[in-house]
């Protein structure tokens, strides 16, 4: 296999929304003071308090501190013992409540989560309960404290499945070695216990295309090619399977005379992309495109120079939403300029333009075809472009997609074709995730599987500078396309 992504078996996407509660961690201020000694007339006021400070109780100007309320003459504070003219807040905040009054002086805050404070507690009229802390005291209703929660921006997750159309070509040459190409596709994809679509059917919604060319009027002749679908569903392995099979069994390799099936990508991909479009389901949309041969086209076999149309109809499918996804196997990795014409990029080349469309990236011309007008351009003399080339090219466009290409005749093809459809499905899924527009903060806690991330690590994680999308990089990036659990949420803002 010529190029390599991480290997990832697990998959989906995700789109996340915010909810508003309340979380401790925001500064409480100390009790109140008392107004008078020992029974004092107003309770102190305070705050629901943060989780590692307690709020002070309230001092009384003329209490004392002694074990009954008040009696002992001037000067001492109203701090700790209950009869002591005021007791001292009670650490931090509650899951149910902000903060707690206290008897005679201030209040300070138990642990609280909720954005209602809690009515202080009074020895014979207590102030009782109020969206505010409220102090107590010994015979009157206590005065009104602040509420000292905050707002806690939760965030949860719904997947949304990716749904990817797994198209096959089937033409003869698939059928010509031993191994064959096509049984060696096949069991990478479908075997029950190494193929990647087993393990996978409850993660993505795969459909299954097969197309076998023949002959047509035009580009858009129904009789261009004989499509075997399978529509696109979650748990869909055995639909596919089955349908696989059948048409694997209709090409006998050992029983001339063979059948002579072409192979038109470009009525393919865009048969493909017309029942991707159909389809209802709000999920990202691929193609994921395994071929073994240079293009032709419905109306001319040989040579094979359909490559402008196939690219046409990559860069058509990936505006109307419809990503695509290129493994090349067999012949056009072991002869990539079998039947194609010297005008045209073949092989490899073909590979990589079509990766380039498919994820919307320039694509390089043929050769002497930086200006497609020029008379130097002999692509589009060809007999499948009568003079015209359709797609998009840009000189010197980068290599941007990831085709990956595998020689079936190697020892190791099994293997290196589902590592190479591993790291292809792993690409359904994009690492920067939205976010609400409720969640524009900077503060916010990052957790994928068990693990914490770090801001601006290199296996952690960065928000966007729009603040409404969420890029996983690293190690983080990994783990969640091997479906560990993602939750994001915020601290006080």
């Amino acid at each position: 296999m010529k190029r390599k992504l991480t290997s990832i078996l697990g998959l989906g996407v995700y789109v996340l929304a915010a909810v508003a509660g309340a979380l401790p961690g925001c500064e409480a201020d100390p009790g109140g003071d008392g107004a008078a000694a020992g029974k004092s007339t107003t309770g102190g006021t305070g705050s629901a308090g943060k989780s590692t400070t307690a709020g002070a109780g309230g001092k009384a100007p003329g209490g004392g501190t002694g074990t009954t309320a008040g009696e002992n003459g001037a000067g001492g504070s109203g701090q700790g013992a209950v009869a002591a003219g005021g007791r001292a807040g009670n650490s931090g905040g509650s899951s149910a409540h902000g903060g707690h009054g206290g008897t005679a002086g201030g209040n300070g805050g138990k642990q609280g989560v909720a954005n209602a404070g809690h009515g202080g507690t009074g020895a014979t009229s207590a102030g009782g309960d109020s969206p505010a802390g409220f102090g107590g005291d010994e015979t009157t209703n206590g005065g009104a404290g602040a509420g000292g929660t905050c707002e806690r921006v939760v965030i949860t997750v719904t997947p949304v499945v990716p749904t990817v159309e797994l198209l096959v070509d089937t033409s003869s040459s698939m059928f010509e070695t031993l191994p064959t190409t096509w049984s060696l596709l096949k069991a990478a994809l479908m075997d029950p216990s190494a193929g990647v679509v087993k393990p996978l059917e409850h993660q993505l919604r795969f459909g299954f295309l097969s197309y076998e060319g023949h002959l047509a009027s035009s580009e858009t002749d129904p009789a261009c090619a004989t499509m075997t679908a399978v529509a696109p569903a979650l748990d869909n392995y055995d639909a596919i399977d089955s349908a696989y099979t059948s048409v694997g069994a209709s090409y006998n390799p050992s029983s001339p005379p063979f059948p002579q099936w072409e192979t038109p990508t470009n009525y393919a991909l865009g048969y493909a992309t017309s029942l991707l479009l159909a389809d209802p389901d709000a999920g990202p949309k691929y193609i994921l495109l395994a071929t073994d041969g240079n293009p032709n086209t419905c109306v001319v076999e040989a040579p094979k120079c359909g490559q402008d149309q196939a690219l046409r109809a990559a860069q058509d499918a990936y505006g109307a939403g419809v990503g695509l996804m290129v493994l090349g196997v067999g012949d056009i990795i072991n002869q990539p300029n079998s039947g194609c014409p010297a005008s045209e990029r073949c092989g490899n080349l073909h590979l990589q333009d079509l990766a380039n469309a498919g994820v919307g990236a320039p694509v390089q011309p043929p050769p002497g075809c930086d200006d497609p007008t020029s008379s130097s351009c002999s692509a589009k003399y060809e007999a499948c472009s009568k003079g015209t080339l359709t797609a998009s090219y840009t000189p010197d466009a980068p290599d941007a997609g990831y085709p990956f290409q595998v020689d079936t005749t190697a020892a190791d093809a099994a293997t290196e074709l589902v590592a190479a459809l591993t790291s292809l499905l792993s690409g359904a899924l994009s690492c920067t995730i939205p976010l609400d527009g409720a969640t524009r903060t900077t503060h916010l806690r990052v957790t994928v599987g068990t693990t914490q991330r770090v801001e601006g690590d290199a296996d952690g994680w960065v928000l966007e500078d729009d603040g409404q999308h969420l890029t996983l990089n690293g190690r983080a990036c990994v783990d969640y396309k091997a479906l560990q659990p993602l939750s994001v949420d915020g601290p006080c803002r």
